[in-house]
């Protein structure tokens, strides 16, 4: 710090993680987190009652998890990923359907709506 004083906080948290890869052997390791946190402290503005439980210093919290993650990579089958086609194939069909339906829904009744206003003609009538 330029001038002053502070408090310097890391939060560190700890996960036991199982690592398997697709093709090699199985790895304990951990994955991390760490967050830091500065409160400065700055002596010309701190009087006794504000300092109360306030100390200059760094400070580590260590927390580890009690769960524990495992990653696996896997192969996905040729069924799974036809599957995942299929389905996406027919997603598309069915909102192209819908879609359709809807314009066929609308053009219908912008054609009734123009024919009870007197039709598409304008001109003479033959009645």
């Amino acid at each position: 710090m330029e001038e002053g004083s502070g408090t310097l906080q890391y939060f560190v948290k700890l996960v036991p993680t199982i690592y398997t890869p697709l093709g090699g052997d199985t790895v304990h390791t951990y994955q991390f987190s760490v967050t830091e946190h500065l409160r400065k402290i700055d002596p010309r503005t701190v009087t006794v009652e504000s300092a109360q439980g306030v100390l200059p210093g760094v400070f580590l919290n260590y927390e580890p998890s009690p769960l524990r993650a495992r990653i696996e990579e896997k192969r996905r089958s040729l069924g799974h990923f036809l599957t995942r086609v299929f389905a996406i194939i027919g997603g598309v069909f069915v909102v192209m359907g819908l879609v359709d339906a809807l314009l066929f829904r609308a053009m219908e009744e912008w054609a009734k709506g123009r024919r009870r206003k007197g039709g598409f003609g304008g001109g003479l009538s033959l009645d």
